[in-house]
């Protein structure tokens, strides 16, 4: 069961479904205004929230934007209530962060269904390890296995130059988990252009991960020198629509490579596009590439 927030200016609503959460067995606190129920939100920490729109203080959406708009409190469940068949009230409440809404009078099976399903979702996340931290933890094992741990100038440098183009190409929060995940992974598996661990271990090492579906090819895709006519990677990442991912995590890989082993970025870019044609490098990735270094280059020579 679950501890639950009601803040609710009208007497007879917030009575109501006080009385309904709490026949649900589940521990219920509630507020009339919404000042009241930011400070108890914050106090409480909740699993979920119920919200009226209209109330004193705060309206129901500034409340919701105060919640998620901070980390100590974005984890909370947020229901606002909205009138009857007004689209763009509940439209505006998803944009403000609202995790569900709930149309007044309030349906008795409609507030049981929309609080049950959030608090499985909740519950489901809060017993799962995020993509991230899978990352992590397959980046500790590699380091382990492979003995190739990056220091810190190195790590920096994988996190500026994937974090601008990144920006530049304006991707979504999907793939750009994904291009985090492989470039990672593959800094610490692959060193000139070797693997350091036999492709039958990773498939070990990945086994049983949902992520590995997607995130294996992309560990293969032109890992080696002259290996882009890998048809089979190739064709595979195609049909997951991942093959932009695959081409930009293995040209950053091979220009983080090269940037390593000469720590001259210039250096660096020109051996990338001299090498381009075998390794069959992404001409648009490469160009975006250059001018990131160029751009560099530009500043440092004005400092």
């Amino acid at each position: 069961m679950a501890n639950i927030l009601v803040v609710e200016a009208k007497e007879k609503t917030r009575q109501e479904l006080y009385l309904l959460l709490k026949a649900g067995g589940h521990t219920v606190t509630t507020a009339e205004d919404g000042q009241q129920g930011l400070s108890l939100a914050r106090q409480l920490r909740p699993d979920l929230l119920l919200a009226g729109i209209v109330l004193p203080g705060l309206n129901g959406f500034e409340l919701c934007t105060e919640l998620k708009g901070h980390t100590d409190t974005v984890r909370i469940l947020i229901v606002l209530l909205c009138p009857a068949d007004d689209r763009e009230t509940r439209l505006h409440s998803l944009n403000v962060g609202a995790d569900a809404t709930l149309q007044r009078p309030i349906d008795k099976q409609e507030l049981q269904s929309v609080t049950a399903r959030l608090l499985r979702l909740s519950e489901y996340a809060a017993t799962h390890e995020n993509r991230e931290a899978v990352t992590g933890a397959l980046v500790q094992a590699l380091e382990l296995l492979t003995g190739r741990e990056l220091d810190a100038g190195a790590v920096s440098r994988e996190r500026n130059y994937r974090n601008k183009l990144l920006e530049l190409l304006a991707w979504d929060r999907e793939r750009q988990v994904r291009v985090n995940a492989a470039l990672a992974l593959r800094m610490r598996l692959y060193q000139d252009g070797q693997a350091l661990l036999p492709d039958s271990q990773l498939q070990r090492l990945l086994n049983g991960l949902k992520m590995s579906r997607w995130l294996l090819p992309l560990l293969l895709y032109k890992a080696r020198p002259h290996a882009a006519a890998a048809e089979f990677e190739a064709e595979y990442l195609q049909e997951l629509d991942e093959q932009p991912v695959g081409e930009l995590v293995a040209l950053l890989q091979r220009f983080l490579e090269l940037l390593t082993a000469t720590s001259d970025k210039q250096q660096a870019i020109t051996t990338l596009a001299a090498e381009a044609e075998d390794w069959h490098h992404n001409a648009e990735y490469l160009a975006l590439l250059s001018q990131i270094v160029a751009d560099e280059v530009f500043l440092e020579s004005l400092a």
